[in-house]
């Protein structure tokens, strides 16, 4: 793919995350997938990609010498900058953001690190998309039937879809609504950019990409690690 903008990659990997933590007593973002840390395996997609400029991993301020010692130990000639996030998902984003003011950025891809199957087409169909529109986020299609506990009935599932992560936008039109204020309600970024009146598009992604968020899915991780590794192998052949 023939990229001829400046891009940034933010991993967010600040927070807790109470409904795993205290079933592994350690940050799911750390924990010992196979043979790494969770968080590394969408960090190398991103470096080996070759796709960013600049990477921005946000964590939070108590793990940030350990994390910057790591980083700098595996990587010590990448362009990694490490910031601290905040007490929400949102001040981490625009920690993320901010971190990245001094440098000339085009388009920026966000990623929650709590989804470590991150594959290099998916960055590279965002990144294509951005060139059209100001704002996109990869989705999954829902197949299943759709139930409404509450009011006891069923929903139809004809246009709705999954949103996930990664989701990119141009630099600077993101950070506009970051710094003009958004609404803190709002679930992720491309909810804002949508808010923020910025035009938008979606991309198809794969399953890979679901988010490690309690013992099930950490055990749905734990079986599928070696299959993506599979996987990644034979694409990058």
């Amino acid at each position: 793919m023939n990229i001829k903008t400046k891009n940034a990659f933010i991993l967010l990997l600040s927070g807790k995350g109470e409904r795993l933590f205290s079933d592994i007593h350690v940050k799911k973002q750390f924990f010992i997938l196979d043979d790494q840390k969770l968080y590394l395996y969408p960090l190398k997609t991103a470096l080996n990609s070759a796709l960013f400029t600049k990477i921005v991993i946000v964590v939070d301020k108590e793990d940030y010498q350990c994390v910057k010692k790591e980083i700098f130990s595996l990587f010590p000639d990448e362009k990694i900058l490490i910031t601290c996030g905040g007490l929400t998902r949102n001040d981490s984003v625009y920690n993320g953001l901010k971190a990245l003011e001094n440098h000339q950025v085009d388009k920026v891809i966000i990623h929650d690190a709590a989804r470590p199957f991150l594959y290099q087409s998916i960055l590279e169909d965002l990144i294509f998309k951005l060139e059209s529109v100001d704002s996109v986020s990869c989705y999954i299609p829902i197949y299943d039937s759709l139930f409404d506990e509450e009011e006891e009935r069923y929903l139809k599932r004809d246009h709705k879809a999954l949103i996930y992560t990664p989701q990119g936008f141009i630099y600077s039109k993101i950070k506009k609504i970051y710094y003009d204020g958004f609404d803190i309600d709002s679930t992720d970024d491309y909810s804002k950019a949508l808010k923020g009146g910025l035009s938008h598009d979606l991309v198809q992604a794969n399953p890979y990409l679901f988010k490690v968020t309690d013992a099930k899915t950490l055990e749905m991780a734990v079986l599928f690690v070696k299959a993506f590794k599979k996987y990644i192998a034979k694409i990058s052949s």
